[in-house]
């Protein structure tokens, strides 16, 4: 099964995401789900992220919502808001 995640950074945090930026990467290729496609989101001018957006393949919804609440960025309150969703590709 497909889900897509979508993350907000909490306001005031973006400057703090670089104090995780390793271990939320590391965490990302531990393998614990698969990650199709992965990166920021970003203001309409392209200054300032935003949050991200993530596709992941995996078994079942619980899969994915444990690794999202393993993230660093999650365990550090960078993350605002999240909305992970089943998704059913068809292009």
């Amino acid at each position: 099964m497909l889900f897509i995640l979508h993350c907000v950074v909490q306001p005031g945090q973006a400057e703090r995401l670089a104090l995780f930026r390793d271990q939320h990467r590391a965490h990302a290729a531990a393998g614990l789900v698969k990650i199709v496609s992965a990166g920021p989101t970003l203001s309409d001018d392209g200054e300032r992220l935003i949050g991200g957006l993530y596709v992941f393949e995996a078994e079942s919804r619980e899969e994915v919502e444990a690794f999202y609440n393993r993230d660093p960025y999650v365990l550090n309150g960078i993350w605002k808001k999240s909305l992970l969703e089943r998704w059913d590709k068809r292009v």
